[in-house]
């Protein structure tokens, strides 16, 4: 009888004794339908995911919130007789959905809103946002000095996090009424608060701060919530001043931790016992820790996903201190942190080295195609390589590449450590976007390119100024070499795709920062919408067979389906095979039989 009530009915008794203050929303949310794709994984509809970001907070302790009524709904559930088995199936689906997008939120937004201070602040010194009375905007002068491809860099920023829309080429309106009062508060922010706060907070945390110090350090952590009505997703003033603090916060605790493991229930007060109360009072409103310091659900999610990401966007922070000027004249003098920017991209990029290394494998396997040497570019600290150590000992001759002399470094420290293989080498100094400077140094080394084995991490994008003649070029170099490419590269995705999923992805900040630095992102998918060829085709053009049973892809970005069918991944590891080796090996025809 009681299983004849409306589902959304019978959900919210079923939570009732854990209330929230979007219970209803979340209980229609959990009553609709729920599917799952052709690899297993569930997907909520396109209502149900915009009704979620309008009406349901999961940013920071909203979102640690989130996840204990979603535990509690999971938990109830299963108990619960008011509910069919494919109401339940339906039900559980849905809630692992909203608990990946939350937990997902957790590690994409704070570094968007780290650099949204940033910007509103370089706007607030150039003069740029303008106020009259209760309406505020962008306003950008006809006759400007401004550095023309960062301003419209920096407007695309702010246009894809919601906080202001085109009227014409020179203004820009806030979208909404969350973004009206965002624009209206003063956005100063002092030289202090723009340096790199990271080994400050690393001296607090290991006690050994100076007093005069110390209060420098409190006054930047002190925060000052504010409470809103959540019908948006747009931020607010408290949640940005927030990921302003929470990224280099995460970062000191981190390096300062040697990546210790926080677990959910451990304490940060054991742990550090200098941790200031303005310290805990962040981490409590971020989310990450409860009042007395202990790691939350959440925050366990952070310190292990976030370090990563964090690093990589925080990586540019001179970037982000220079604003004004690089706004004003462009980046002269303006440089990248590499060797943070290393150590972040291996904690990232760690997984996706596992999954390239597995499909080499069922490569190698399927065709019988040995080789003998594995080449790393974009090197880091070598982590691909490590990997591949482990499986193939010193069978192989392994090669290192890298454009920075401190990402060769970070990797030698490695090699010296026992990390990597005694008789693997080094070439310093080796654009990626110059296929002639590495395969120089391998000729000079004896070591055969023919049928090596190449592998990227999110590599090939640092190729500067690039078109999609140049980088098909590099590919034609690599490819008439006879080098098996194996790389990973993030999706770019454009202003519309980052508008509808929100919080779910962090290539909003990762676009921005790579075209600060002259980067190139590329999308998965050839589309009429994008303004670049894919990695897909440029590769193809270069002399490559994309086998598409090797690559390997994350999660797709919106999690629920598109009325066209394109749903591109979050990031793609294109395995890449030069035509010359598929036609030896007969790939063409046997995958083709395959199909």
């Amino acid at each position: 009888m009681r299983q004849n009530r409306p589902l959304a009915d019978r959900i919210y008794e079923l939570c009732v004794d854990m209330p929230h203050h979007s219970s209803a929303d979340l209980c229609g949310i959990l009553a609709e339908p729920c599917g799952t794709t052709k690899s297993g994984y569930p997907y909520i509809s396109s209502h149900a995911f915009q009704t979620f970001l309008a009406r349901v907070p999961h940013l920071f302790q909203n979102g640690q919130t989130l996840l204990g009524f979603l535990q509690h709904a999971s938990t109830a559930l299963e108990r619960s007789s008011m509910f069919g088995a494919a109401e339940k199936a339906n039900i559980s689906r849905t809630i692992r959905v909203l608990t990946v997008v939350t937990n997902t939120a957790a590690i994409t937004a704070p570094t968007d809103l780290w650099l949204l201070r940033h910007v509103l602040a370089a706007f607030e010194t150039l003069n740029l946002l303008h106020r009259e009375g209760d309406q505020a905007y962008v306003h950008i002068p006809k006759n400007t000095e401004l550095f023309d491809p960062f301003i419209k860099s920096t407007l695309d920023f702010m246009i894809s996090r919601r906080l202001i829309e085109a009227m014409d080429s020179k203004q820009f309106l806030p979208p909404s009424h969350a973004a009206r009062l965002l624009l209206l508060k003063p956005w100063t922010l002092s030289e202090e608060f723009r340096a790199d706060k990271v080994p400050q907070i690393q001296r607090l945390l290991s006690g050994t701060s100076t007093s005069t110090e110390l209060d420098e350090t409190n006054n930047f952590l002190r925060i000052q919530p504010e409470i809103r009505s959540h019908l948006h997703w747009t931020p607010s003033g408290s949640e940005i001043d927030i990921g302003l603090r929470l990224v280099p916060t995460i970062l000191a605790i981190h390096q300062t931790s040697k990546g210790h493991e926080f677990k959910s229930g451990q304490s940060l007060t054991r742990h550090f016992p200098s941790l200031s109360m303005q310290a805990l009072n962040l981490l409590f409103h971020a989310g990450v820790s409860t009042v007395e310091g202990e790691v939350t659900v959440l925050g366990e999610r952070v310190f292990a996903k976030g370090p990563g990401p964090f690093g990589i966007i925080y990586a540019y922070h001179s970037y982000t201190h220079h604003l004004p000027e690089i706004l004003s004249r462009g980046v002269s003098g303006v440089w990248v942190e590499r060797s943070a920017n290393v150590a972040a991209s291996q904690e990232a990029n760690r997984s996706t080295f596992h999954l390239a290394n597995d499909k080499l494998d069922e490569f190698c396997r399927d065709f019988k195609f040995e080789y003998s040497v594995f080449i790393e570019h974009a090197v880091g600290q070598g982590e691909a390589t490590r990997q591949r150590h482990l499986r193939n000992g010193d069978s192989l001759q392994y090669v290192g590449a890298d454009l920075e002399t401190a990402a060769i470094a970070a990797a030698k420290r490695k090699q010296a450590a026992g990390d990597l293989p005694a008789s693997m080498r080094f070439v310093d100094q080796a654009d990626i976007g110059k296929p002639e400077v590495l395969l120089a140094a391998l000729k000079k080394m004896s070591v055969g390119a023919q049928d090596a084995v190449m592998i990227v991490g999110n590599g090939f994008h640092e190729v500067r100024s690039q078109s999609d003649e140049s980088m098909t070029k590099v590919f034609e170099g690599y490819s008439e070499a006879g080098v098996v490419i194996i790389f990973t590269e993030e999706s770019a995705l454009a202003n519309e795709d980052l508008l509808t999923t929100a919080w779910n992805t962090y290539h909003a900040g990762f676009r921005y920062v790579h075209e600060l630095s002259g980067q190139g992102l590329r999308p998965a998918l050839d589309s009429e919408h994008t303004t670049r060829l894919s990695w897909k085709r440029c590769a193809e053009k270069g002399g490559y067979l994309v086998l598409e049973k090797y690559c390997a892809k994350t999660r797709s970005i919106y999690p629920h389906p598109r009325p066209d069918g394109k749903n591109p991944s979050i990031s793609v590891t294109y395995f890449c095979i030069p035509i010359e080796l598929a036609n030896r090996l007969n790939v063409v025809a046997r995958e083709s039989t395959t199909e």
